[in-house]
């Protein structure tokens, strides 16, 4: 279970954490996320990211990030366990998560069944609701498949959101400059013209997501740019409410769109599907190329899927990046999806 109201830099009068300095799970832009467990404990595990503070921008970066996860407690985003300065590093204890990220999922598995599109989508929208829902909204700013992680488990599938480092907090969030702030093929259209993020934005790439599981393809460019609108492409395994789903996410009109609220309750989630158990098996993660944690070994030996990247912001209300990037939680991540779609 996640901490609620983390404390965000909590004094180490005593070492808590020993972090496993060799054992190194991802690094980002900024920093490396690296193995820790509780002192004197072998487990649970936990996935700490290092963030060097030589400079001021970089410490209020971190800062930024684990003030966002700090405010949340969701079963479905990835939690914040702890935050601390030490040794010239700002450090992120994070949950850790066993499993694979939905775009190698999709990668190595084809198109993903309905009732495992579903079961992603409810949870996923939960997340956002519970997001979009607070005092002051946080906007996650770069929904993704390589920002959705499916955790193995036998009794049922368990989706989690991860990498808030390009979230926003406020209604609607301006994006100054010229830069390119999330992953272009899921901004929505009004993003891409008025350069305003608002909770339709994260709306509108759930959309592209689950297109892109139950159909395997990107929204066109076209329909991106806001000049034509998004059309269902049918076929005989998507359902009549799946479609219809579709067509609710992808509203060239954010005031059209449904939010996450409203999606939550569409007919969809009143599928028969709904109550079909959904579990990911091990042979399709293994076949996704991400090791299965068995409970005998080192949990070091398998690998992270919570990697963040680290990004820079400007001085605003609204935190957004001040560099060009839309740099993948692993390298090649997101243009390795988006290449991969677009071979087939």
């Amino acid at each position: 279970m996640c901490p609620h109201g983390v404390d965000l830099l909590s004094k180490q009068r005593a070492p808590k954490w020993e972090v496993h300095a060799s054992q190194v799970l991802g690094k980002g832009m900024d920093g490396t996320l690296r193995l820790a467990t509780r002192v004197g404990k072998s487990s649970p595990v936990y996935a700490v990211k290092m963030v060097p503070t030589s400079n001021e921008r970089t410490r209020r970066r971190a800062l930024h990030e684990a003030s966002v996860l700090k405010a949340l407690n969701h079963p479905n985003i990835r939690c914040l366990v702890d935050c601390f300065e030490e040794k010239e590093h700002i450090h992120m204890v994070l949950e850790y998560i066993d499993g694979c990220d939905l775009a190698d999922y999709i990668l190595k598995n084809g198109a993903v069944e309905e009732m495992l599109a579903l079961t992603i989508m409810q949870q996923m929208l939960e997340a956002l609701r519970y997001c979009h829902a607070q005092e002051l909204p946080v906007i996650h700013g770069d929904v993704k498949p390589e920002n959705i992680v499916l955790s193995m488990r036998t009794d049922k599938i368990g989706a989690k959101l991860i990498d808030f480092g390009l979230a926003m907090r406020g209604h609607r969030c301006k994006v100054h400059g010229k830069i390119t702030v999330g992953t272009p093929a899921y901004i929505s259209p009004e993003a891409n013209t008025t350069r305003v993020r608002t909770p339709a934005s994260d709306v509108w790439a759930l959309g592209v997501v689950l297109n892109a599981m139950l159909t395997k393809t990107f929204v066109p460019a076209e329909v991106r740019a806001g000049h034509k609108p998004f059309a269902v492409k049918s076929s005989a395994q998507m359902s009549v409410q799946a479609s219809q789903m579709l067509a609710g996410l992808l509203q060239l009109d954010p005031h059209q769109r449904l939010t996450a609220s409203e999606a939550v309750k569409h007919p969809w989630f009143h599928s028969p599907l709904l109550f079909t158990p959904v579990s990911l098996s091990e042979r399709n993660v293994r076949k996704a190329g991400h090791k299965i944690c068995n409970r005998r070994l080192s949990k070091a030996r398998a690998l992270v899927l919570a990697v963040e990247t680290f990004k820079t912001f400007d001085e605003d209300s609204c935190p957004i990046p001040s560099e060009s990037t839309y740099a993948p939680s692993t390298p090649g991540g997101s243009d390795k999806f988006i290449e991969g779609l677009e071979n087939e």
